[in-house]
């Protein structure tokens, strides 16, 4: 179980000896509100530190492809409620049938120098993709409607001062620490934050030591291609069949 807001900004008062309510310079913003700027804050660092299993998604029925479009938003892909929370894109695979397929990642520089205008090449099945400011490119560009199953990381949902429990599963101990030396760089006592700095840096070892143990993943390297037949001699038709070092 996870906390919610309201569970964590008591628990984090506790620790503090303050009540809440006392108001900010600003006339309205209290204590409590500023420890959930802090709990969210803590909550987006964690997962920029670390890409936690319990805010990964796989996605099987939101995307299909578009023929002769070659440019798809997070949106479109995730739908409106996840795609803005997209930290990074894990994996694509293309549906259809027996030929499925895996989608390999390319960066855009090796996209932009090997098929600079894929607009003017026929539009195929897609074999690589590139991830670039919230949006997926496919190439070749698809010519037809395909299914698209997507797996994600994501960031997690910004807590309220209510009952809705953290995305973070068993990371309440985490939450606490890093809100603690958010608070505690806030009231510029250095002392305290560093002490809960390196009680937060523990935990977090220990957490990300756990997700780690995996034993029966071992990792391995393999070579790729279009996975249709071209040769080389047909790079015009396929300008990543030269990737297969196998040729």
């Amino acid at each position: 179980m996870a906390l919610t807001g309201a569970q964590f900004i008591t628990k984090v008062l506790n620790r503090i000896n303050r009540d809440g309510t006392e108001v900010l310079a600003d006339g309205s913003t209290t204590i409590s509100d500023l420890i959930l700027d802090f709990l969210n804050d803590t909550q987006l660092r964690l997962a920029r530190l670390y890409s936690f299993p319990e805010l990964d998604l796989i996605d099987k029925t939101t995307w299909d492809t578009v023929a002769d479009t070659k440019t798809y938003t997070y949106n479109t892909i995730f739908g409106s409620t996840n795609g803005p929370k997209v930290m990074k894109i894990l994996d694509i695979v293309l549906e259809d049938d027996t030929a499925s397929r895996k989608l390999k990642q390319l960066s855009y520089r090796k996209i932009d120098r090997l098929n600079p205008y894929p607009e003017g090449n026929t539009s195929r099945k897609p074999v690589a993709y590139i991830d670039f400011k919230e949006q997926v490119e496919l190439y070749p560009i698809p010519d037809d409607a395909y299914d698209m199953h997507v797996r994600a990381s994501l960031y997690p949902t910004d807590l309220a001062n209510d009952a809705t429990a953290s995305e973070l599963l068993n990371k309440d101990d985490l939450i606490i620490a890093g809100t603690l030396v958010e608070w505690f760089n806030y009231n510029r006592d250095t002392q305290e934050a560093m002490r809960w700095k390196a009680i937060l840096r523990d935990k977090l070892r220990e957490v990300i030591g756990i997700e780690n143990q995996s034993p029966d993943w071992s990792p391995g390297h393999e070579g790729f291609n279009a996975g249709d037949t071209y040769l080389p001699g047909d790079y015009h038709l396929d300008p990543f069949v030269m990737d297969d070092p196998s040729y």
